[in-house]
C-alpha cells in the first residue's frame, strides 16, 4: 500500500516535470517566432 503511494507520487512528479519541459519548449518557440517577426519588420518595413 505504501509502495503504491510512493509510486503515484513519483509518477506525478515525472508528469509535472514533463509538463514544465513542454511549457518551456513552447515558450522558446514563441520567443523565436516573435524575434523573427520583429527582425523581418526592421529589415523590410512595409
Amino acid at each position: 500500500h505504501n509502495i503504491r503511494f510512493l509510486q503515484e507520487i513519483l509518477q506525478n512528479r515525472k508528469s509535472d516535470f514533463l509538463e514544465w519541459i513542454i511549457i518551456l519548449l513552447i515558450s522558446v518557440e514563441i520567443l523565436i517566432s516573435l524575434y523573427n517577426i520583429v527582425r523581418e519588420q526592421t529589415i523590410a518595413p512595409s
